[in-house]
């Protein structure tokens, strides 16, 4: 067998072993890995975000159009930055559009915690 051969079969056997799905591909296993959970009301469904935040072992990842320096923004910034000061990866992008008028240092908390913004 050539080099080149060699090679191919290394590359193969390595591709095979990291391009295997996380889960079985059995459908009735992968159904108890998600979940779906129908909110009635806005309210119901920023409570649940902020739960999961608090919740937050190793990763947060929020993206959202609007952010508004309002009761409900205050407290999704608190808890961002809470969870980023626990250890937690907290990342962050906000619309720059949807989001006028923040100050550019509205996430300075978030940051100094540990955590990534973008606009």
């Amino acid at each position: 067998m050539g080099e080149t051969a060699i090679q191919q079969e290394r590359l193969t056997a390595s591709n095979q072993f990291r391009c295997r799905p996380p889960f079985h591909s059995n459908p009735a296993d992968m159904t108890d890995a998600h979940s779906f959970t129908w909110h009635g009301t806005g309210r119901s469904l920023l409570e649940a975000k902020l739960v999961a935040i608090d919740a937050a072992r190793s990763s947060v990842c929020m993206e959202t159009f609007t952010f508004r320096d309002s009761d409900v923004g205050l407290r999704f910034r608190s808890a961002l930055a809470a969870a980023a000061r626990r250890g937690v990866r907290v990342r962050l992008i906000v619309d720059a559009v949807g989001s006028f008028g923040l100050g550019r240092d509205y996430f300075d908390e978030l940051v100094a915690a540990g955590g990534a913004m973008r606009w």
